[in-house]
């Protein structure tokens, strides 16, 4: 699960998609109602087309800046959690007016999935940075692949839970109608 380029960051890239089209989506039926939340909800799905290209290209591994490391305290010698932290503190003050106009459940729901999704990249990121930096654990050791695998695993289900929450918001509160197709096909070779 630590390496960038596997099936579970395929997943992650999928979700972090799916929760841009499902912001838009969102977006585009808020312009009808209130179009400074509108804006909110786009500059979302920007957001998390910025993740989803983060999570396939590692952009935040660029910010690994091994001559800093010894200046910098064990939990933070990871450097790109530092502007990514002070990224999310500045979402969260940006997007209070979206989050006070949500009903009360899907608020809730989304703060819930945000937490979860937010202390597995920069928590548990840190905190297995940390035990590796201060030589506690191996990189390479159980215990590590056991911390990242926590790690990529909450993100992906917080991810998921906002997927459910963005549904829910779409169906329940917007009153919108959502069709998902599915067609399961086999192809068989026939030999003329």
């Amino acid at each position: 699960m630590d390496k960038e380029i596997n099936i579970p960051t395929l997943y992650s890239v999928l979700l972090l998609l799916t929760c841009a089209y499902l912001a838009r989506f969102i977006g585009k039926i808020q312009t009808k109602i209130s179009k400074p939340i509108a804006r909110k909800w786009i500059s979302l799905q920007w957001i998390f087309i910025f993740l989803a290209l983060d999570e396939a290209l590692q952009i935040h591994e660029l910010l690994i800046i091994p001559d800093l490391e010894p200046f910098l305290p064990p939990l933070l010698r990871v450097f790109w959690i530092i502007p990514y932290t002070i990224f999310v503190i500045f979402l969260l003050g940006y997007f209070k007016s979206l989050m006070l106009n949500l009903p009360n459940r899907i608020r809730y729901l989304t703060l819930f999935s945000g937490f979860i999704y937010i202390s597995g990249a920069l928590g548990v990121e840190a905190f297995g940075n940390f035990l590796v930096h201060t030589e506690a654990i191996r990189l390479n050791s159980v215990i590590y692949g056991l911390i990242t695998t926590m790690e990529e695993a909450m993100e992906m289900f917080g991810l998921v839970i906002f997927i459910y929450t963005l549904l829910h918001y779409i169906v329940d509160y917007q009153k919108q109608k959502v069709k998902i197709n599915l067609r399961i096909t086999s192809r068989r070779c026939v030999d003329n």
